[in-house]
C-alpha cells in the first residue's frame, strides 16, 4: 500500500531517534519513574510500527537468536530456577520481564541498524540524549529536594523515594559528566563551553542529593583526574588536553569558587545568620532545610568517619543555638509554620515567650507500612545518661478540633532506637493545650524524644484536616546522685534513631505495635517500604493482579554470620557471608553444581530483617547466580562476563565513552545486583556489546562479498 510505504520512508529518518529515547527511557525510569510513561507510549508504538511495516522476516529472528544465545542461555537458567523453587518470586518474574524487554529493544536495533556508519550514528546520537535526559533528571531532583521548603508547597515531593535505588539513581548523572567532559576536550564555541559548565555544575549537585557513595567515589575520582589534567597540559602539549584545559577552566573556577563559599558560609557565620539568608532568598522552611542538607551530608562524611552522628555534624556545620522556646533555632525539621503568641484553652499553662511548631497538610510525610508519620527529633541536648537513670521528659501540645488524623504521641528511645516509652494526646478531648509527658528509668546511654502525629492509610498528608501545634520540649535527669556525670553539649535535634510505632486501625494504641528502628535495622526498614502500595497506578495494578505469596520454607542448618569479622561492619559484607554460609552449609553436592533455586531470598529477608514475609539477597549478582543457579550457572555468567568485556575492548577505540558507561554500571551493580541482567541499566549495557560485534561482523561479510563481486 502506497501510504504504508510513504509512512515507512518518512519513518526511518526519526525510528533511531525513538528506538535510542526507548532505551534511556527504560533504563534511566530508576532515576525518575515517571519515565515509564513516554516509554510505555514510544515502546507501544515501535512495535506497533514494526508489525505494521515488516520490517523483520524470520531470517532476522534466526540470526538473532545466534547472535544472542548466550544472553538467552542466561535467561533459561533464571526461568528454569525460578519455577524449580517451591514459589513464584514476584520481583524475580519482574526480571525476567525486563531482560526481555532489553532483548526486544536489541532486536529493534538490529533491523535498523545494518552498517558500522549507522551504528556509530546511532551511538552519537544515544550519547547526546544521555547529556539531555541526565541534565533533566538533575533539574527534576534539584527542583523536588527545594520546592518543600517554598511559599505554597504542598509538602510532597515529585520523586517518590521509596520506590528508587538512590545508588542507581545517581548512574544517569554520572554518564551526563563523563560525556560532556568528553566533548570538552574538542573544539568548541565559547557558548556551548559555558553551557556544559553549567550542566556539569547541575550534575554534581545531583549527584550529592541523590546520597550514592558509589556516586561520591566515581565524581571524586573524575575531579581528581579532571585536576590531573589541568595540571599535566602546563607540560604536555598535545591538542586534546590543552583544549580540555581551556574548556574546563570556568568549571574549575566555578567549582573551587562554590567550594570556598560554601566553607566560609558554614565556618564563618552563624545560625541565624544561615536560616535568615535561606529565607531572603525565598526558603520558608530554613530549618527544614539545614536538616535534609545535614541528613544528605553525612551519607558521605561516614565513609570516612562512621562513628559521625547527624546532631553531630548538624552541630558541626550549622553551629545552632538550640532553644525550646523557639522551633526555629533549629529542632522544627519538618515543613511547619511557626506560631506566636499561641492561644487556646489551657495556654496560660505554656512559658511565656514560647513559639509554637504547628503542622498541617503541608507536612512533608514519611511513609511507612501505608501510614503516613511526621516525626521530629526535639532534643535539646546529647542527653547522655546512666544506667536507671530517671528521666522526665515533656511538651506541650495542642489538636485543633477538626483534625482528622489517628495518633499524636511523643515516644522516649535510648541507643538503638527501639521505644522505651511514649505519652499520647488525647483525642478524646481535642482543642485544648495538654502536656505530654514520660518519667521513667532508662538504661545507659543517649535519651533521645521524638514527637509524632500519624495519618493511617495515607501516602501524604494532602488530604489531612486541621494541624497540630507542639510548644516548649524539655527533658531533665531527675537522678541526684547521677547528674553530675552527664553531658550536655547542645547537639542538634535530627531524626538518626527514630523508632516509628507501626499501627493499623484496629491496634489497641500502646499495646499493639511493632517498633520499627531506621537506625538499627534500615536494609529491614527499607523493604517494608517498599512492600506497601504507593501512588503509583501502575505498580498498584500490578500488587492488585499479582498478590505476593508469603510462604516461607526455612532453612535446616544453623546459619551464622560474624558481624565483628570485618572491621567496617559493612551490611554488605554480612550478606556475602550469609551467601557464603548457604552454599557450605545449606546446599548439597547437587544444590551447589546446579544450584538451589530462590528459597534465599526469603532466608535473606528473615535472617536480616527478621520477617518472614520479606526478601533480600547478596547484593553481589556472582553470589546470587551461585545460590539459584549453582557452579555451572556461575560458569556460564563468568563465561558471559568474558565475551562482555572482551568485545568492549576490541572495539574500544571506537565506542570508548560506551565502555566507560558499562564500566560505571558494572561497578553500581557488582555491590547491588542480583542477576545478570539487573537492574535494567546492567542489563542493557551487557547486551550492547553483542550487538556491536554483531554489526560489526555482519559489516564485515558484506564488505567481503562486495569485495569478491568486484573482482
Amino acid at each position: 500500500m502506497k501510504w504504508i510505504s510513504y509512512y515507512n520512508i518518512r519513518m526511518d529518518k526519526y525510528i533511531i531517534h525513538i528506538v535510542n529515547l526507548i532505551s534511556l527511557l527504560f533504563i534511566f525510569r530508576g532515576s525518575l519513574p515517571a519515565f515509564k510513561y513516554p516509554f510505555i507510549i514510544l515502546y507501544a508504538f515501535t512495535i506497533v510500527n514494526f508489525v505494521l511495516s515488516k520490517r523483520f522476516k524470520v531470517s532476522d529472528i534466526k540470526l538473532f537468536i545466534k547472535s544472542y544465545w548466550l544472553i538467552i542461555l542466561l535467561v533459561i537458567v533464571l526461568s528454569v530456577a525460578l519455577f524449580s523453587t517451591y514459589k513464584l518470586y514476584l520481583e524475580i518474574v519482574k526480571d525476567l520481564i525486563n531482560t526481555s524487554i532489553l532483548l526486544s529493544i536489541a532486536f529493534f536495533y538490529s533491523i535498523i541498524i545494518n552498517s558500522e556508519r549507522q551504528l556509530k550514528t546511532a551511538l552519537n546520537n544515544l550519547v547526546d540524549y544521555v547529556i539531555l535526559l541526565s541534565t533533566f533528571i538533575a533539574v527534576v531532583w534539584i527542583f523536588d529536594f527545594f520546592s518543600i521548603y517554598l511559599p505554597n508547597s504542598n509538602g510532597i515531593r515529585l520523586i517518590d523515594s521509596q520506590i528508587i535505588d538512590y545508588n542507581f539513581a545517581a548512574i544517569p548523572a554520572l554518564f551526563g559528566i563523563v560525556s560532556i567532559l568528553l566533548i570538552l576536550a574538542g573544539i568548541i564555541s565559547k557558548f556551548k563551553q559555558y553551557y556544559l559548565t553549567f550542566l556539569l555544575l547541575l550534575l554534581y549537585l545531583q549527584l550529592f542529593l541523590s546520597t550514592s557513595r558509589r556516586g561520591f567515589i566515581i565524581a571524586n575520582a573524575i575531579l581528581l583526574l579532571i585536576f590531573i589534567l589541568y595540571a599535566v597540559s602546563f607540560f604536555v602539549r598535545k591538542n586534546w588536553i590543552s583544549n580540555f584545559a581551556r574548556n574546563i577552566t570556568p568549571f574549575l573556577l566555578l567549582f573551587v569558587a562554590t567550594f570556598l563559599s560554601g566553607y566560609l558560609f558554614v565556618k564563618q557565620t552563624t545560625f541565624d545568620y544561615k536560616t535568615a539568608l535561606f529565607k531572603k532568598i525565598g526558603i520558608v522552611n530554613s530549618v527544614g532545610l539545614t536538616n535534609d542538607i545535614t541528613e544528605k551530608y553525612l551519607r558521605f562524611i561516614k565513609i570516612f568517619y562512621p562513628d559521625m552522628t547527624i546532631s553531630d555534624l548538624f552541630e558541626e556545620v550549622w553551629s545552632p543555638n538550640l532553644d525550646p522556646k523557639n522551633p526555629d533555632s533549629g529542632w522544627g525539621a519538618r515543613v511547619h509554620k511557626t506560631i506566636y503568641p499561641l492561644s487556646g484553652k489551657n495556654s496560660n499553662l505554656i512559658p511565656a515567650g514560647v513559639k509554637g511548631y504547628l503542622m498541617n497538610n503541608t507536612c512533608n510525610a514519611y511513609v511507612l507500612g501505608g501510614n503516613s508519620y511526621s516525626y521530629t527529633k526535639v532534643d535539646m541536648g546529647t542527653n547522655l545518661v546512666l544506667d536507671n537513670d530517671t528521666i522526665k521528659s515533656s511538651i506541650f501540645c495542642f489538636v485543633s478540633e477538626d483534625y482528622d488524623g489517628d495518633y499524636v504521641y511523643m515516644v522516649l528511645s535510648v541507643n538503638d532506637g527501639k521505644s522505651t516509652g511514649y505519652a499520647n494526646y488525647n483525642l478524646d478531648n481535642k482543642g485544648i493545650w495538654q502536656e505530654l509527658n514520660i518519667l521513667k528509668p532508662v538504661s545507659s546511654g543517649r535519651v533521645s524524644t521524638y514527637i509524632y502525629f500519624v495519618k493511617i492509610g495515607a501516602s501524604s498528608f494532602s488530604n489531612l484536616k486541621g494541624h497540630v501545634i507542639f510548644a516548649f520540649p524539655q527533658f531533665t535527669n531527675i537522678s541526684q546522685a547521677r547528674r553530675a556525670s552527664i553531658g550536655r553539649t547542645g547537639k542538634a535535634p535530627m531524626p538518626e534513631e527514630s523508632s516509628l510505632i507501626n499501627y493499623s486501625r484496629e491496634s489497641t494504641l500502646g499495646y499493639d505495635y511493632q517498633a520499627t528502628s531506621l537506625i538499627t535495622n534500615p536494609i529491614s526498614s527499607l523493604s517494608k517500604i517498599s512492600s506497601f502500595s504507593v501512588g503509583d497506578p501502575i505498580r498498584n495494578l500490578a500488587i492488585r493482579l499479582f498478590p505476593e505469596d508469603t510462604t516461607y520454607l526455612s532453612y535446616k542448618s544453623n546459619l551464622r554470620v560474624d558481624p565483628f569479622s570485618n572491621k567496617f561492619g559493612e551490611d554488605r559484607i554480612l550478606r556475602w557471608q550469609f551467601a557464603s554460609q548457604i552454599f557450605q552449609v545449606e546446599y548439597n553436592w547437587k544444590q551447589r553444581f546446579f544450584g538451589g533455586g530462590f528459597s534465599f531470598l526469603n532466608w535473606y529477608g528473615y535472617y536480616f530483617s527478621h520477617d518472614k514475609t520479606q526478601t533480600d539477597w547478596p547484593h553481589n549478582p556472582f553470589l546470587s547466580i551461585l545460590l539459584y543457579s549453582g557452579i555451572l550457572g556461575l560458569l556460564i555468567y563468568c563465561f558471559f562476563l568474558y565475551e562482555v568485556f572482551y568485545y568492549y575492548i576490541k572495539y574500544i577505540k571506537e565506542y570508548p565513552l560506551i565502555f566507560i558507561f558499562f564500566l560505571i554500571t558494572f561497578y553500581y551493580s557488582f555491590f547491588s545486583g542480583g542477576s545478570p541482567f539487573d537492574p535494567p541499566i546492567m542489563g542493557f549495557f551487557s547486551i550492547l556489546p553483542f550487538f556491536i560485534h554483531s554489526v560489526h561482523k555482519r559489516d564485515k561479510v558484506e564488505n567481503s562479498d562486495l569485495s569478491k563481486n568486484n573482482i
